[in-house]
């Protein structure tokens, strides 16, 4: 390695408020795409730019140690400790004292071991487990935006340890950092046409974000390429165009990158290149000395590591107590509120524990307190989120776990979403023997149904089950990542033709669909002689769960009232009008409709529960039934072949 040993570059121990406020940028659209998300689309990518910024930055110490040959790899962690740990641990504990009072016991189990997930910085791989069809929405995942430090430090703990042996063997550090990080961005293409979730949290597919920082910081180091340092007029202009063009790349990607998109893909080119272009433009350029060196702007990057780890929590606590997205009135004040927080956290919190005397006495027990919150995290979801904290009878109801896995016959007669058609030959008939066979054919919400078709439907009359996840009985439609429906649509109905079923029910989660093409199915069947058809519309369904709502409900009453049988809140009201759209659209194309609504609800309300034990409640979430639940469903039904 040529001039391995040569002076530091002095621009580089210079502060720059310029990255403060490019760290603004980012926090800003984090916060106002979680706040506002129809605004803008594409606040996510703020994420993006904050690994650009930490590649930079952190890439610089390492190599500024290396440079006047005083690295250390544990005074490196030990700042690192200093610089997260304070905030994050303030933020966590405060979560989870807030989740006791607010959470249901499975809530607080799972927030439990997001807690220790996000202390020992493995979230990203926590949440990449959990994602699933049937996983909760993303919105009433307290912790979940501490996936992206996660990858960082996880990145921290490989990457300094490459650039200290690569120093040691004097290697070429750009063709190396090159070289990972198109490796990287390769997988990541890769990845993104094959798992969405493992690409999204993956470190190996953001990687190069952070390297991309990172041969900034290298090129900067070595002097071979400074825009920033260089003085003449035909620079500061083409500095001015490069900060420019950079803020340019980052307004098309808030605009034009969506949350359904495939990420980080190609798309995150957008964010990656836009900050790295303007860190590359220096804190002379137009951009940054007039727009991002402003005094609001590096406020809030100042306090941007806190602000982003409060403004999520704060979301999230309101979106539960509402059951609903918060009005924009509230949403608003919870921002300012997480301003201020992060404030207090910034001013009282880090900067006495980074600067002040007696750091290493004050990292070890910043260590020792991070190692307790975890364990109280794990022990809280090894405890069942501590049932004890709600008194009987809604404890029995609001602490049960339900195993749908079982019920709905997950894995063979309900297919997972990495699963196709051939995993069908391992589903059991029921009643195989049988002289009449009725056809359950759909979704989860097809699924759902088999307990009750189980216990209800006569032993004279054999049960075919053919259900996948995300896959209803309507050829081009599935949710996204279901990359076998169209297969197993048209194995299941040529296994129709074959078996000549008496009766095939249909049934899905229609509100995810185009459900009137449900029509060219059915005149599919007929044309396979299917005499007996039935479509079973969409059952009730609860903002948050129907557990939510119970305990929403019993809270009002300060746990003094009994588990109400049935309620009228908390129900998604377009269930209903999509019930009476079906209902029409049946009597109009002459099929047969059952309608779950009409079986359930009454002018008092929809079902809650059909029991007082933990089996009872009628759904297990948003409108998924349970085995009881589904039994006095069908029980109306009245399916004879």
């Amino acid at each position: 390695m040529v001039n391995a040993h040569r002076k530091t570059h002095p621009n580089l121990k210079a502060y720059r408020p310029d990255i403060d406020g490019l760290r603004a940028i980012a926090v800003l659209s984090v916060l106002l795409f979680h706040a506002y998300p129809s605004i803008l689309s594409g606040g996510f990518i703020g994420v993006d730019v904050f690994f650009v910024i930490s590649g930079f930055l952190i890439s610089g110490i390492i190599f500024r140690g290396l440079q006047n040959n005083n690295f250390s790899f544990t005074q490196f962690y030990v700042r690192r400790i200093r610089r997260i740990f304070p905030a994050l641990i303030v933020v966590l504990l405060t979560c989870f004292i807030v989740g006791w009072y607010l959470l249901l016991p499975k809530e607080l189990a799972r927030l439990g071991k997001h807690t220790a997930a996000s202390a020992g910085f493995v979230q990203n791989l926590v949440l990449q487990s959990e994602a699933g069809y049937f996983d909760i929405d993303s919105k009433l995942k307290i912790l979940i935006h501490l996936w992206s430090l996660a990858i960082e430090e996880q990145f921290y703990i490989i990457f300094p340890l490459l650039v200290w042996l690569g120093w040691r063997a004097r290697l070429g550090f750009a063709g190396t950092i090159v070289a990972l990080a198109l490796l990287s961005f390769g997988y990541n293409l890769f990845l993104s046409e094959r798992d969405t979730v493992a690409v999204f949290f993956s470190v190996l597919t953001r990687m190069w974000e952070l390297l991309a920082g990172g041969l900034l910081a290298w090129y900067q180091t070595r002097q071979v390429y400074d825009i920033s340092a260089k003085k003449d007029s035909t620079v500061d202009l083409l500095r001015d165009l490069s900060s420019v063009a950079g803020l340019i790349l980052l307004i098309c990607g808030v605009i034009l990158i969506r949350p359904d998109r495939v990420f980080p893909g190609y798309w995150a080119l957008l964010p990656v290149m836009g900050s790295f272009i303007i860190i590359a433009a220096g804190p002379g350029a137009w951009i940054n000395k007039h727009l991002l060196s402003h005094k609001p702007m590096v406020f809030i990057g100042l306090i941007s590591y806190p602000l982003y780890l409060w403004h999520w929590p704060a979301l999230t606590f309101a979106r539960i107590l509402y059951a609903e997205i918060p009005p924009v009135g509230v949403r608003t004040l919870l921002l300012a509120i997480s301003v201020v927080l992060a404030w207090l956290t910034y001013r009282y919190v880090e900067q006495p524990l980074r600067f002040r005397r007696k750091r290493w006495l004050r990292t070890k027990g910043l260590c020792v307190i991070m190692t307790l919150v975890a364990a109280v995290g794990w022990t809280t979801h090894l405890q069942n989120g501590w049932p004890h904290r709600i008194d009987e009878p809604a404890r029995s109801l609001l602490a049960y776990q339900y195993d749908y896995s079982t019920s709905y016959r997950e894995g063979s007669c309900f297919l997972r979403p990495d699963q196709n058609h051939q995993s069908f030959a391992q589903c059991p008939d029921i009643n195989a023997s049988a002289s009449k066979t009725l056809f359950l054919w759909g979704d989860s919400h097809a699924a759902h149904l088999y307990p009750g078709l189980r216990t209800h439907v006569n032993h004279d009359v054999a049960i075919k089950q053919r259900t996948a996840s995300g896959c209803p009985p309507i050829r081009g439609q599935y949710l996204p990542g279901r990359l076998n429906c169209d297969n197993n649509f048209e194995f299941i109905l040529n296994e129709i033709a074959d078996v000549q079923p008496d009766r095939v029910v249909l049934a899905a989660n229609w509100a995810d669909y185009d459900w009137p093409q449900i029509a060219a199915t059915i005149s599919q069947l007929r044309d396979l002689n299917v005499t007996h058809i039935d479509v079973v519309g969409p059952v009730p369904q609860w903002t948050d769960g129907l557990p939510r709502q119970l305990l929403n409900t019993l809270r009002r009453s300060a746990y003094s009232a009994d588990v109400p049988w049935r309620m009228e809140h908390g129900l998604k009201e377009e269930i209903f009008s999509l019930n009476d759209e079906m209902a029409h659209f049946a009597r109009e194309n002459n099929i047969t409709y059952i309608s779950p609504v009409d079986i359930l609800c009454n002018a008092e309300g929809c079902l809650t529960r059909v029991g007082d034990d933990g089996e009872a409640l009628s759904a297990w979430d948003y409108g998924h039934l349970t085995k009881k639940g589904s039994e006095r469903l069908v029980k109306e039904f009245h399916l004879v072949p």
